[in-house]
């Protein structure tokens, strides 16, 4: 649900600490493993913002879905998984109902009830201001159905709501105070210590519903990322997210792990300069660009071109859709029948990093061939936000992170016609389509899957014809772990630490 700058999903952390996060609560007590207990040590560049479980900041997100769960999950590639919940099915258009997993306890013994799980919905629910409030916008109450099966009773219908529930985190306690006095969630991990600025200590949960976890604690350490590396190469730190990936020799005690990632690289159209508002002027900029060329330039043979709105992996992707081959001469016949055979200059503003400005160059270099000037000027985080919080600024060179396994969020947001009174466009920066804004609103309320996957189809063919950004290139993600580490590479960036596995110390 928030764009991204050149980082991944960590560019989220950013979003959510400028526009609403206060000062984090003091630490806990810290709680050392013993030593007969193998720690394992993961790097990471942030802290924790809060240690109440539905805060969304990334690095506390990381950090606390391994000790909170939610009724439902995304796996590694984002497909949603039971969880909390075995089954679930929606009664009518407004009501769903979720059986809950029966023989779960929190970490403090209590059982795993309907009233809980009531009551943790509740404590969001009645305070407008709860961290995830976000996530029940369209919930109108949660009722307790039987011991072992609660439902939920939409505004309107929602079919993005299991999404968003799989970003919902259950805990004990009635408010945000009392949930932050016990720390007592179901999942894998239990809370040890918080050291801020320092560390993050999780203790595994032995009798965790799915089988206790292989490592029987882990440390979340921050470090600076030019500490990271040398770290990991000492033995100080077992993993590591890596920005790029690193070439390690065959007797290296390094290895390299690499998977899909959610963030794709975009050019957002804004409505300005004047040319821009021409489909045809849209056109020519993503014919003038060889994707494939500028995707091997930039992240090396093997990375995945963008064709279209969202990733392989988002609900909405539509396979084999790809947008028209690279074609100059096409390029400026359309920019000629647009008017604009004298060409014009296009300002594009873009956060300062090798990759961005690297982009900037090579698309420069192509539209240039067409007439088109580009002008790129780096700017800072905040003029980056304010790009996407308002209408008719200067094009964007920025990445945009799918927080969830479903196209609604971003068409949502992105592409549909800006009015805060529907809560919809609102990080649209200037395109408008009255054929696309109906198709989206259709989508946003369809409930069979089927359907609505016709929508987004009908949406993402349209969007080849419309051109309301110009998608580039995926982000990958990378890991750099001691040799003898094993983990599967989420496409959200999470580290799942219960599917870790070590087979040395």
């Amino acid at each position: 649900m928030a764009p991204g700058f050149g980082h991944g999903l960590a560019w989220i952390a950013l979003l959510v600490l400028l526009l609403s996060c206060g000062p984090p609560p003091v630490a806990e007590d810290e709680a050392e493993p013993t030593a007969s207990e193998p720690v394992f040590r993961i790097a990471r560049g942030g802290d924790l913002a809060s240690l109440d479980p539905m805060t969304s900041e990334f690095f506390t997100v990381d950090v606390m879905s391994n000790v909170f769960e939610g009724l439902v999950a995304h796996d590694d590639r984002m497909a949603l998984r039971p969880r909390l919940a075995v089954e679930w099915s929606s009664l009518d258009d407004l009501t769903w109902s979720f059986r809950l997993r029966p023989g779960v306890r929190f970490h403090d013994g209590s059982p795993l009830t309907a009233a809980v799980v009531q009551q943790a919905f509740d404590r969001v629910l009645e305070d407008p201001d709860a961290p995830g409030r976000q996530f029940l916008n369209s919930v109108a109450r949660v009722s307790v159905a039987g011991d072992m099966e609660i439902q939920i009773k939409t505004s309107a219908a929602d079919p993005l709501l299991l999404q968003r529930l799989a970003q919902f985190r259950i805990a004990l306690g009635a408010t945000s105070v009392e949930v932050i006095e016990r720390m007592a969630g179901t999942g894998p991990y239990r809370f040890g210590a918080w050291d801020p600025g320092e560390r993050v200590v999780l203790e595994a949960h032995e009798d965790y519903w799915g089988g206790a976890p292989e490592l029987p604690a882990v440390e979340f350490v921050q470090l600076d990322r030019e500490q990271r590396l040398p770290a990991l190469e000492r033995g100080e730190i077992d993993l590591m997210a890596l920005v790029t990936p690193i070439e390690v020799g065959p007797e290296s005690e390094i290895e390299v792990i690499t998977g899909p990632s959610l963030g794709r690289l975009f050019l957002w159209f804004t409505g300005e300069p004047t040319a821009t508002q021409d489909p045809r002027v849209r056109q020519a900029v993503s014919l003038a660009l060889d994707r494939p060329a500028l995707v091997e330039a930039v992240m090396g043979e093997g990375a995945l071109t963008a064709h279209q709105l969202v990733p392989r992996l988002i609900f909405g992707h539509v396979a084999g859709l790809e947008s028209p081959p690279a074609d100059l001469v096409r390029a400026r016949e359309l920019l000629v029948e647009a008017g604009w055979d004298e060409g014009f200059t296009l300002p594009i503003l873009h956060h300062d990093s090798p990759l961005h400005a690297e982009v900037a160059r090579l698309a420069g270099d192509r539209l240039a061939q067409i007439g088109i000037q580009l002008e790129p000027r780096v700017v800072g985080m905040d003029q980056i936000i304010h790009g996407f919080q308002t209408e008719g600024g200067d094009p964007l060179l920025s990445f945009w992170t799918y927080d969830d396994g479903d196209a609604g969020g971003f068409l949502r947001d992105c592409l549909r016609t800006r009015d805060p009174d529907l809560g919809r466009g609102l990080l649209n920066p200037g395109f408008s389509s009255p054929l696309l804004d109906q198709w989206i609103d259709a989508a946003l309320t369809e409930i069979d899957p089927v359907a609505r996957q016709q929508l987004y189809e009908e949406i993402m063919r349209q969007a080849l014809e419309e051109v309301p950004v110009v998608p580039l290139l995926d982000q990958t993600t990378h890991y750099a772990v001691r040799r003898g580490v094993a983990l599967a590479v989420r496409a959200d960036a999470r580290i799942d630490v219960a599917a870790i596995t070590r087979t040395r110390p």
